[in-house]
């Protein structure tokens, strides 16, 4: 299914990413896409995403967006969200994880909306190492 707009494209990822469907989240990620696993971790590309994503997913993650915002313009658009995350760490302890982040997505030629760069960490990457 192709997302229309970025809100149905995290809508349809994070259903996918509650469902734990490691294939269906990445449909929404451009080929080359960037993604900040963590202040100072960048990730690139669907082979590294798959990867990065993976360990993500193995803590039965269920994220939430709690407060969305979403600027258009043309092809891009800049997508906002205050969000939480909670699951079971490796340690088999629980966990809540909360953040407020940014994606930038790019319309596809077939008119689907793909995550082009993704940072879930907002303004924490400001107190990390330069990237």
């Amino acid at each position: 299914m192709i997302a229309r707009t970025p809100q149905l494209a995290v809508e349809m990822a994070d259903e996918a990413f509650n469902r734990g469907d490691l294939d269906g989240m990445l449909a929404f990620y451009e080929d080359g896409a960037v993604m900040l696993f963590g202040p100072g971790q960048i990730v690139a590309g669907k082979a590294a995403l798959r990867e990065a994503l993976t360990q993500l997913l193995a803590m039965k993650p269920v994220a939430q967006h709690e407060k969305t915002h979403v600027i258009e313009v043309g092809d891009l658009a800049l997508w906002t969200s205050r969000w939480s995350v909670s699951g079971t760490g490796p340690d088999g302890s629980p966990f809540v994880q909360r953040g407020t982040g940014s994606v930038i997505f790019r319309k596809g030629a077939d008119g689907g909306w793909r995550v082009a760069v993704e940072n879930p960490w907002g303004s924490a990457v400001l107190d990390s190492e330069p990237v």
